[in-house]
């Protein structure tokens, strides 16, 4: 599991979405090649990123995470976000920390 401290998060990030911004794009960075397999037949990576223009010409960045869940979750009491499980231990860059 790649563990941060929250002394490590950027300063900088103000919103939710700088957040998510900020996350996805290091899980991107951290596991660029890991597949998930999501039906029979079909692997997707397990966290994708990328930009694009939408059709009112604004740029966007677009991330999709497949994030693996305890199989208990269900039966707990936690909080969803606490009950996901880590890709990997790879360790984050310093260029992504504060």
């Amino acid at each position: 599991m790649t563990t941060i401290t929250s002394a490590q998060v950027p300063p900088q990030l103000l919103t939710i979405e700088q957040y998510c911004a900020w996350s996805g794009l290091l899980l991107h960075r951290l596991n660029p090649t890991l597949r998930v397999l999501e039906t029979e037949n079909n692997s997707e990576l397990a966290c994708t990123a990328a930009t694009f223009t939408a059709d009112d010409n604004t740029e966007r960045l677009l991330l999709r995470i497949n994030l693996k869940l305890d199989p208990n979750w269900q039966a707990t009491a936690q909080k969803l976000w606490l009950a996901t499980q880590a890709f990997s231990n790879t360790e984050a860059p310093s260029g992504y920390l504060a």
